[in-house]
């Protein structure tokens, strides 16, 4: 296991570095035999949607286990990426997805307030941020 540490820290090292292309590769690596290891998963879905690929990361997190703590990180992830490639809609039906989960998920909650103004939809984005 310390080998697969070590390969994790030097794929969080060149992400750093910005060097995402050398982190991508490393985690494609780890998830493949690691495919339980949540955050090797968002962090790899994040990557591929920064390179503008949205249904390759989007379909990465949809293989994800979808249960307990990791389905309101997996929503999280997949309602950041939609938002960031402009489908405030999509982002705004997983936000409320992880409120209804996590009634305390205060980031969650903001990004909701947030993806509701930028629809328009003041009833809800007062919902939101109350």
């Amino acid at each position: 296991m310390p080998n697969v540490d070590r390969e994790l820290s030097r794929a969080f090292d060149h992400l750093n570095r910005g060097e995402s292309l050398q982190a991508e590769l490393l985690l494609r690596k780890r998830l493949s035999s690691h495919p339980h290891v949540m955050d090797v998963r968002l962090t790899l879905a994040e990557i591929i949607a920064q390179r503008d690929d949205v249904t390759q990361a989007l379909r990465l997190l949809a293989e994800a286990p979808q249960r307990g703590a990791a389905r309101t990180q997996i929503l999280l992830c997949s309602a950041r990426i939609k938002w960031q490639a402009g489908d405030i809609g999509g982002a705004r039906i997983g936000l409320e997805a992880v409120v209804a989960l996590d009634d305390e998920h205060h980031h969650a909650w903001l990004m909701l307030d947030e993806a509701c103004q930028a629809l328009g939809d003041q009833r809800a984005a007062l919902r939101a941020r109350f």
